[in-house]
């Protein structure tokens, strides 16, 4: 007898109306022929226990195959996961990196441009000197050319 039972609410049943049946005939025929009606009753329990058995072992087997599969799942999900996270935590450390180096590249050409404005305004502020020395002089030679005197020692 090939009879599968399926769970409904809280007792099995079974899966087909045919499988009751047979096992009901299969009882009333054993009594009908001089057997026991307990002991045939008992036979075809015992045969559908088995078989209830059988089909409980294959659907833990089953269970077991869904668990080994969700966990393999789970353990790959995570190890992706984990995979994801090391990668962004290095590419956020690379970009840190390198905005730090920019930064820094950055603060020595602000260090030397302000260097070099420091010795333009200086270089300014000497040749303002100059000139105003040279304007001096230039006078005082328009001034000595206006004479036609000619001074003995020059200031250079």
């Amino acid at each position: 007898m090939a009879a599968t039972f399926v769970k409904t609410g809280n007792s099995l049943a079974f899966e087909n109306v045919t499988s009751k049946q047979d096992f009901y005939k299969t009882a009333k025929s054993t009594s009908s022929n001089g057997g026991t009606t307990l002991r045939a009753r008992l036979r075809v329990m015992h045969d559908v226990l088995i078989e209830l058995i059988q089909s409980v072992q294959e659907m833990r087997k089953e269970v077991g195959k869904y668990k080994a599969k969700m966990g393999e799942f789970k353990k790959s999900e995570t190890a992706l996961a984990a995979r994801e996270r090391t990668e962004q935590q290095i590419n956020a450390k690379r970009v840190e990196d390198e905005i730090k180096r920019v930064f820094s590249l950055q603060d020595i050409d602000n260090y030397r441009l302000k260097q070099q404005v420091e010795n333009l305004t200086f270089d300014r502020t000497q040749m303002q000197q100059q000139f105003v020395e040279l304007e001096k002089r230039y006078q005082e030679l328009d001034f000595v050319i206006g004479k036609d005197e000619i001074p003995d020692s020059p200031d250079f």
